[in-house]
């Protein structure tokens, strides 16, 4: 029964692993250039969506994760909460809070593309129109 039980928690453990990497790959934030990217799935070379089919290197195709799915995951393990959390508080450091510094010499605009924000520097505060 022990033997089983050790086999149990390796086996969630891996499970675990598996959300914790899916989330980190699709959920990423960058404090240090100021970036924040969230993607849902991620396409593989040959531009089949790998939330459908993953080829690992030793051939073998396999189903993945995307972002909706790595989240239902990790709400069994109760790590939502911790995870937005988290993602606020990176996001308030990446991107919003450097906008509210007013030691700085300019306030960094927000770039926006298909999955990401960009703190950018852009506005002279010298330039900024205060109401």
């Amino acid at each position: 029964m022990k033997l089983l039980d050790i086999r149990a928690f390796e086996l969630k453990s891996s499970v675990h692993d598996v959300f914790d990497h899916v989330w980190n790959t699709l959920v990423h934030v960058d404090l240090d250039e100021g970036t924040l990217s969230i993607q849902e799935s991620r396409e593989s070379k040959s531009r089949v969506p790998l939330d459908r089919t993953v080829t690992w290197t030793d051939g073998i195709k396999a189903e993945a994760m995307s972002l909706s799915d790595a989240v239902v995951g990790l709400k069994a393990y109760k790590e939502v909460d911790e995870r937005m959390a988290q993602l606020w508080f990176d996001l308030d450091r990446a991107i919003v809070g450097p906008r509210t510094d007013i030691g700085r010499g300019s306030i960094p605009g927000i770039h926006v593309d298909h999955v990401s924000l960009c703190a950018m520097p852009c506005f002279p505060l010298e330039q900024q129109v205060t109401t």
